[in-house]
């Protein structure tokens, strides 16, 4: 009878035991998970590239020139939420060029070199957009030993429609003065869809070129202030050095 009576307390003090040190075990294991989450938090938003300083100082990290230091900024800002609302804009602004310039092609007696402009801006910006959307999407990168076909094409679509958008340009803003768009038989005439879409395009595809010079600009006289204040944090620490 005793020799039951001690198996039955040794049987109840055992699952005492082991849930009293599931519970003792429990708060350091939350204390564990909140130091995780709170060190894996902001080294998961650094890899998103979402801040403009994270941004900047990772490619001042990584980079050893004024050139590449551009490339990482240009590319981490293109895989951002804002890059890709700014590409989708050029797909759209793409499709609608071709379609517009195609379909009202004879609609511009005025000039009819303005449904060429608008037809081969859309063809060229939508290679330009697909190739920058396969770049994000694939996560390339650009080597140094070897280039890759794809920044290739991006650049010389790129240097295209720059000279592409001064040409349309002259075609489109050189009859702004004489173009009309109420009398279709006159020989001034012009869609009135066809002639503001193209006045439109070559405004806003000259207002991105000036943003982007100036903020290339901007980019390489920082990372020439970076490099002075690193070069002189860099003599300070070494002179420290020596004086201990």
């Amino acid at each position: 009878m005793h020799s039951e009576v001690e198996h039955v307390l040794s049987s109840d003090e055992k699952p005492g035991t082991s849930t009293t040190k599931i519970h003792e075990e429990l708060p350091e294991r939350e204390d564990d998970l909140a130091d995780t989450v709170l060190i894996d938090t902001p080294e998961e938003n650094f890899a998103g590239g979402n801040c403009v300083l994270q941004i900047l100082t990772s490619a001042y990290e990584e980079e050893e020139d004024n050139y590449t230091f551009l490339c990482h900024v240009n590319n981490a800002c293109n895989e951002t939420c804002c890059g890709w609302v700014l590409l989708a804009t050029s797909f759209l602004l793409s499709v609608f060029a071709v379609v517009i310039g195609i379909l009202r092609s004879h609609d511009c007696p005025c000039n009819r070199a303005i449904p060429v402009y608008l037809a081969v801006e859309g063809v060229v910006l939508f290679i330009k957009s697909s190739m920058q959307a396969a770049r994000v999407i694939c996560k390339l990168e650009p080597d140094p030993g070897e280039r890759h076909c794809v920044f290739t094409i991006i650049d010389i679509s790129t240097l295209f429609l720059i000279f592409w958008n001064f040409t349309g340009g002259v075609w489109v803003l050189g009859v702004f003065d004489q173009v009309q768009t109420s009398i279709h038989d006159a020989p001034t005439y012009c869609d009135i869809l066809m002639y503001w879409f193209s006045v439109t395009m070559v405004l806003l595809t000259t207002l991105v070129l000036i943003f982007k010079v100036f903020f290339y600009f901007g980019l390489w006289i920082l990372y020439d202030k970076m490099e002075a204040s690193g070069t002189c944090l860099g003599a300070l620490r070494e002179e420290k050095a020596d004086h201990v």
